[in-house]
This record gives C-alpha cells, sequence and structure tokens, in this order.
C-alpha cells in the first residue's frame, strides 16, 4: 500500500503513518499510537510510570541501569513490560532491555517535563557512575572489554551530555567528560573529545573544571588548532592552581601532546614530568607510565640522551596493568631506538601494533604504524611490503578526525616518495602540508628529511615542472592529498606489478 522510499521519507510520523484499512479493524488496531495505547492503557499506573520513565534511555539498558532511572526493586516494573511486550527481553549473548523506537516515541510523548527532568537527571547520573566505572576498567587489565562497553553505551552518554548542556544541570556532565577521555583518546574520537569544549563554550560556570578544560584542549590538538589547545590546556592548569597542584594532573597531560606537535620539546618534557610526579604520588602507575612514554617521546624528537627516561619506562612497564598503556609505552621505546637499533623499533613496533589493535586502541595502533611507515621509508626495503605498509598507515588517517596525526603520517611519507623518485608527488604533498598547516611547521630530523627530499625534488625537475607541481599541491587539501598519495603508492610497480 506503501512504497519504501514513502515510508523511509516519513518515518518521523512513524506512529500515525501505518493506519490500517481493513474495513472491519478495531479501533484500537487502526494506527500504531491507537493500538500502543491501548497496550499502555491496560498497565497498572506503576507500570505506565515505568515505561514513560524507561523512555529517557537511548537504546537497550540492563537492570542495573533500569534501576538507577526507576528506583529500587524495579526489576518486577520490567519483566512486567516485558510479559506485556512493551520491552524486548535480551538475546542470550546481550545483557540489555530493548524498547522499539515506535514504544518509545510514545511513552515519551507522554512524559511532562517535569518528569522527564526527573528520568533524565537519573539517568545522568546513572550515565556518570557508569563513565567513572569505564575510566576504572580501561585502566585495568580487561580494558579491551570496556572499550567495547563504552562504544556501546556512547549514545546514553551523549544524550546525558546534551540535555545537561541544554538545561543547566551540567555537574554529572563534568564528570562524565573527563572520565570518557581515556576512551575517547585510544579511540581518536575528536568528537567525544568536543563535549569538553561544548560544556566549555555553555556559559555554566560549574561546568568548566581543569578537566573539562583538558579534554577541550585534546579536541583542538586532534583538529589540529594548536594554539586553542595550548590555550585550554594553560587555562586547566591556572583553574587548578598551577602546575604543582594535583589537579592539573590532566591538564598538563594534554598539554604534552600539543607541546610535542609544535616542537615545544623542553615545554612538552617539563610538563610530563610534572604530571608524572603527580601520578606517582597518587600510586597510579597507568598514569605514570604515560608521562614517562611522554618524556621519552620529547628527548627522542629532541636527539637528546635517553637513557634516563627508557629506564624509568621499563622500571613502570611490569607495575601497568593495562594493555592500553602497555601498548602506548612500547611505541614511544620503539621511536627512540628508532635511530640506534632499527631492527629493534621494528620489532616494538610491531608489537606493540598487535596489542593495541586487539584492545581497539586505535591510537597508539595508527601512531606506531605511522612510526613504522617513516622507519621502512627510510631504511626498509623497497619492496611491496614497505609500500603497502606506508599506504595502509595513509589510509589509516584519512579522514579519522585527527588532522594533527594526519599531516604528521603524510609528512613521514615524504622520504618514500622521495626514495621512488616519485619527485612531483613529494613536491605537490610538501606544498599541500606548508599551504593547509601553516601554523605547524615540522621540526628536527623530521623537517630535515622532509627538506632533502624536497631539494632532490628540485634538482631532479625542471623549474617549470617543479612550479606546477607545487600549484597542484597547494590547490589541495590534506585529505585529497592522502588520497592522490594513495594513487602513486598503489600504482608503484612493487604494488602494481
Amino acid at each position: 500500500m506503501i512504497s519504501l522510499a514513502t515510508l523511509r521519507d516519513r518515518l518521523d510520523k512513524r506512529l500515525d503513518l501505518l493506519r490500517s484499512h481493513h474495513l472491519r479493524a478495531p479501533a484500537r488496531h487502526q494506527t500504531l499510537v491507537d493500538t500502543i495505547a491501548w497496550s499502555y492503557d491496560l498497565l497498572d499506573v506503576h507500570l505506565q510510570r515505568s515505561l514513560r520513565r524507561l523512555a529517557v534511555f537511548a537504546g537497550p539498558f540492563d537492570l542495573d541501569a533500569a534501576e538507577a532511572v526507576l528506583g529500587p526493586d524495579s526489576v518486577e516494573q520490567v519483566l512486567g513490560l516485558v510479559e506485556r511486550s512493551l520491552l524486548v527481553r535480551p538475546a542470550p549473548a546481550q545483557g540489555g532491555y530493548r524498547m522499539l523506537e515506535t514504544v518509545r516515541a510514545f511513552a515519551r510523548g507522554l512524559l511532562d517535563e517535569a518528569e522527564h527532568d526527573e528520568a533524565a537527571l537519573a539517568h545522568a547520573r546513572w550515565a556518570a557512575d557508569t563513565a567513572a566505572s569505564a575510566r576504572a576498567g580501561l585502566a585495568g587489565s580487561d580494558a579491551g572489554r570496556w572499550t567495547a562497553r563504552v562504544e556501546a553505551l556512547l549514545p546514553e552518554f551523549a544524550q546525558s551530555v546534551a540535555w545537561a548542556i541544554r538545561t543547566g544541570q551540567v555537574d554529572e556532565a563534568a564528570r562524565i567528560v573527563p572520565d570518557l577521555y581515556p576512551w575517547a583518546e585510544c579511540r581518536v574520537r575528536a568528537d567525544v573529545m568536543a563535549w569538553g569544549r561544548l560544556l566549555v563554550e555553555s556559559g555554566h560556570e560549574s561546568a568548566v573544571t581543569p578537566d573539562v578544560l583538558a579534554v577541550a584542549s585534546w579536541y583542538w590538538w586532534m583538529v589540529g588548532d594548536h594554539d586553542r589547545a595550548a590555550d585550554y590546556s594553560e587555562r586547566g592548569i591556572s583553574l587548578a592552581g598551577g602546575p604543582d597542584s594535583p589537579a592539573a594532573y590532566l591538564a598538563l597531560h594534554a598539554g604534552v601532546d600539543t607541546a610535542l606537535a609544535v616542537g615545544d620539546l623542553d615545554r612538552a618534557w617539563g610538563m610530563a614530568e610534572h604530571a608524572m610526579r603527580h601520578a606517582t604520588s597518587a600510586g597510579d602507575a597507568n598514569a605514570t607510565m604515560l608521562c614517562v612514554s611522554g618524556m621519552l617521546l620529547a628527548r627522542t624528537f629532541d636527539e637528546r640522551d635517553v637513557s634516563h627516561e627508557i629506564a624509568l619506562l621499563r622500571a613502570y612497564e611490569h607495575r601497568v596493568d593495562s594493555p592500553l598503556v602497555r601498548a602506548m609505552g612500547w611505541y614511544a621505546e620503539a621511536e627512540a631506538l628508532s635511530a640506534t637499533d632499527p631492527h629493534r623499533a621494528l620489532e616494538l613496533f610491531a608489537e606493540s601494533r598487535e596489542l593495541a589493535g586487539a584492545t581497539g586502541n586505535r591510537l597508539v595502533f595508527g601512531v606506531s604504524l605511522v612510526a613504522e611507515t617513516a622507519l621502512l621509508g627510510r631504511v626498509g626495503a623497497l619492496d611491496e611490503e614497505t609500500v603497502s605498509t606506508t599506504a595502509e598507515a595513509v589510509r589509516f588517517w584519512l579522514g579519522s578526525g585527527n588532522e594533527n596525526l594526519f599531516v604528521t603520517c603524510l609528512r613521514n611519507v615524504a622520504s618514500l616518495l622521495d626514495r621512488l623518485d616519485a619527485h612531483r608527488a613529494v613536491v605537490e604533498l610538501v606544498a599541500t602540508i606548508t599551504t593547509r598547516m601553516p601554523d605547524r611547521p615540522s621540526y628536527g630530523v623530521e623537517a630535515e628529511r622532509v627538506a632533502a627530499a624536497l631539494g632532490r625534488a628540485r634538482a631532479a625537475l625542471a623549474p617549470t615542472e617543479y612550479n606546477a607541481s607545487w600549484r597542484a599541491g597547494a590547490a589541495r587539501d590534506l585529505d585529497a592529498a592522502g588520497e592522490a598519495v594513495l594513487t602513486v603508492l598503489t600504482s608503484h610497480p612493487t604494488t602494481a606489478g
């Protein structure tokens, strides 16, 4: 009676759309809303209240979550709604009861403003407690399971944060956002880090805490705005009472990434060392190892002696429970060994990627892949494996939402393009990065390698060809540059032949 396209376009009116035209159909079956209303009217007042309040969930929920919203002794209420087919019981491998979207829309329509806000506040408190449990879980040996659990619950967290900002009841959101930062960082989710930015910009003073400012700083770092990233971390440190305050830990930790990105390596090391002292005083081995990893990267990129930092890293390696953190430590050590022991560095990059991949740590998987690509581009054989690994790294960061690390990835491809005599591709790539990221210049050994590749391209190409290549690259955005690099790599004889 109706086409699929029309049905799709009118699903916002789902409760009234599917009207029966059977002349003998009872009135209660004329529309979906009539059918659901008839079922609702058969419930007692307690079950009616439960159905309305459970509609506050964005997706499936377990009995603990239901109890948080309904109150104690609510199991019978949930089971009563399942028995009456207003909730769908969990499948054997799942733990969540589901409410069909048509039923949810009907039940939400019955909530007045006061009852909705009461249920939403209970939901936000449950979400905040769950985020705290997730943060603790991600710090333990079961981090992989918690990574998946947060992914499944993300619509609930998003709904609670949005409601809190809209209504001004931001206390729970100010707990949720910092507690989800380890997940958002390892999953490379700038959209979740953006919740910190939204809280800061909400105009609600109680939403602006040192930890929320730290999360907002990570958002700006991910999207490549290093000035704002540094500003937000500094605001967080100041609000905490200065770098010597334990409350400044997360803002210091966020500041390290921005300082590393712009090449302010002494500052990166100093902030990481400050944060490490706070983590050590708190007895947090995971946090300590993350900070030592930052110190090690700062010294490595500055081409300084790293023996002290490596000794610290190895001292904490066996105290760390979280595989997410161990993978980060292995990556940092591999970076430090790249110049002196490339064979061992490649082994560590592979181990780091394997552990990160098994636990859903996209950040460490991606940065290890980029660093391995850089090393293979310099010393690896010009074979299919080297070129394919480089292409894999570009594909990984292309469209990832982390512009900062995508640029790092592209810069590290220049050495391999140079070795492949893809001189026009080198010029185009450098032109894109220079034009699109003028506030993020390369530095150190990376800058030297890019400059050398560009110099060889200038010597190999005629001036008109070089200038045309530069103009072509300058006209591209970063995604287009990534696609162009992939075209060169996948068409090279080592992979195409």
